[in-house]
């Protein structure tokens, strides 16, 4: 039987409806580095069985942000996170699915300038420094309790982490956007889920 990857993926609103979006380089990031998953999109609360979560960018936390596509999306988050934390299904955040992973583990976020449509180098955990785009006009500038970082930049803004027990990983940059070597990812992957 074929494993199963779970993709939270953007919500936004249009006309008075949610839409749910998953961009064309994502789907195709996910199928490559995941090949032998089939992908399920996770757009309402249900029960699953999937072998692995990803939560994909694209919204903004909703106490940053109140509209009613990031309180949708925040809640969608929220309640795969606690299936996989109960169920031991590991959980990949990329970029608003890193935020979502760090509020929801009361980590400290703010608004940074200089992280949105750039690239800029990482230092990473390995001791060895990698460039990376960037598309978020919000950082996590410090982890809770029981996150670990795993790479950030100069000006200190957390760019992945892991969490101390659990599968979960987040990471801040966009490996299926142009500007990224793709080499980060591969390793955190590799190591961490």
């Amino acid at each position: 039987m074929k494993k199963k990857i779970g993709v939270i993926p953007t919500i936004t609103l249009k006309k008075n409806h949610l839409n749910v979006i998953i961009e064309t380089q994502a789907l195709n990031f996910l199928k490559k580095k995941f090949p032998q998953y089939e992908l399920i999109l996770l757009y309402e609360k249900k029960k699953i069985y999937v072998d692995i979560l990803v939560s994909l960018g694209g919204n903004t936390i909703y106490d940053f942000e109140k509209k009613p596509h990031n309180l949708y999306r925040f809640n969608l988050d929220k309640y795969y996170l606690k299936k996989s934390i109960k169920n031991k299904i590991p959980f990949l955040g990329i970029c608003y699915g890193a935020q979502f992973l760090s509020y929801f583990f009361k980590s400290k976020i703010k608004k940074k300038d200089n992280h949105t449509n750039v690239n800029h180098k990482i230092n990473f955990f390995n001791g060895k420094n990698y460039n990376v785009n960037s598309f978020h006009d919000y950082s996590v500038v410090s982890l809770g309790k029981n996150l670990i970082s795993l790479a950030w930049t100069d000006d200190e803004s957390i760019e992945a982490f892991r969490h101390k027990k659990h599968k979960i990983l987040g990471i801040m940059w966009h490996p299926e956007r142009k500007g990224n070597n793709n080499i980060p990812e591969k390793i955190l992957l590799k190591k961490f889920l």
